[in-house]
């Protein structure tokens, strides 16, 4: 597979992610250099020369702000398949839950046609989850050091198929190889971060803008990540909060933003609608009050256009819906075969 260098990247993810210049920017580096590390590797294999360090990111930043977003654009554009691992629903084994293994196996059965899996992209979402201070705080860091024994690279037996033809068969995987991103909001400790007060007040205001990235390590042992863990996270980078103009270009401006996309839905079955400088902003507004992210405009699209979709008044002969190539043209689908 090609290696992208790391600005043909961040134009890529600029496309379709508004803001987040610093993310797009690690995320473009932590890409060329895993990509050229596991070149190296494979050249190098099976002789003594030593294993290039990995770049393992944090992207810290509350709930829509496009952490898992950028994620899944970085594959689109790479081709790297993603095995994405929820923090908050990881167990250890045995346990209730979903164990490493189980990761793993349904992310080699999501990707069985893929020869890259072992070179892969691991989104570790909700890591944050494992750091907040409660009852169940020893086993949090329990699950952070079978993290950290992942990150660090280790092989695992899974099934080599799912179900019960699988006939007992293993295959090993070894995380070794692996782009891994962390993602979590960490809200409990800027929270934290913000109400800390010098008792004299001398650097009352210097401690209000500290941030995660500044000193990571420093700051992730505070905000309860054990130390070994922290130490493997190369780069951290804060997604900042979007605004409602950040909102307005997410939904009109970038490639395959949402509007348009029902916008061509609509255009195959001849109707053809534009939303007013009003409307959108009115969605705009109303996602900023949800506190849901990028992720409720097209809650509040589909809002705004209720009616326009409950009074449709289609007649069947004239829509034909077995147009399969003009179909894909309007929808921007890629198909498979031609690539091939």
């Amino acid at each position: 597979m090609k290696v992208l260098s790391p600005k043909e990247v961040y134009d890529h993810l600029d496309k379709y992610v508004e803001g987040q210049e610093h993310a797009k920017r690690i995320l473009s580096n932590a890409y060329f250099l895993h990509s050229v590390r596991s070149k190296v590797s494979d050249m190098y294999m099976g002789t003594d020369e030593k294993k290039l360090k990995k770049t393992d990111v944090l992207l810290t930043g509350s709930t829509g702000c496009g952490k898992t977003f950028l994620i899944e654009t970085l594959s689109e554009l790479t081709g790297l398949p993603i095995l994405k691992i929820n923090a908050k629903s990881l167990s250890n084994t045995g346990y209730v839950g979903t164990d490493i293994n189980k990761f793993i196996q349904m992310y080699l059965e999501e990707y069985r046609s893929n020869k890259d899996t072992v070179y892969g992209i691991c989104f570790i979402d909700e890591v944050d989850k494992l750091c907040i201070e409660h009852s169940n705080s020893q086993w949090n860091k329990s699950l952070q050091h079978t993290l950290l024994k992942f990150v660090e690279g280790c092989d695992y037996k899974v099934p080599s198929q799912s179900g019960m033809f699988s006939g007992g068969k293993q295959i090993t995987f070894n995380s070794s190889h692996m782009l891994v991103v962390f993602a979590g909001s960490f809200s409990h400790y800027y929270d934290e971060l913000a109400k800390e007060k010098d008792p004299i007040g001398f650097n009352s205001e210097m401690l209000k803008e500290q941030k995660i990235e500044d000193a990571p390590h420093v700051h992730l042992v505070k905000a309860g990540m054990v130390r070994e863990l922290a130490g493997r996270i190369s780069r951290v980078s804060r997604l900042n909060d979007l605004t409602k103009d950040m909102l307005l270009k997410i939904l009109t401006e970038k490639d395959h933003n949402i509007y348009e996309q029902y916008r061509k839905v609509f255009k195959f079955i001849g109707v053809d609608f534009t939303l007013t400088d009003e409307q959108l902003d009115r969605i705009a507004t109303k996602t900023i009050s949800s506190k849901t992210g990028a992720r409720g405009l097209q809650t509040y699209l589909e809002e705004e256009i209720e009616d326009l979709i409950f009074e449709l008044d289609l007649d069947p002969e004239e829509v034909d819906f077995n147009c399969e190539k003009e179909a894909k043209d309007m929808l921007c689908i890629e198909d498979d075969n031609e690539e091939a």
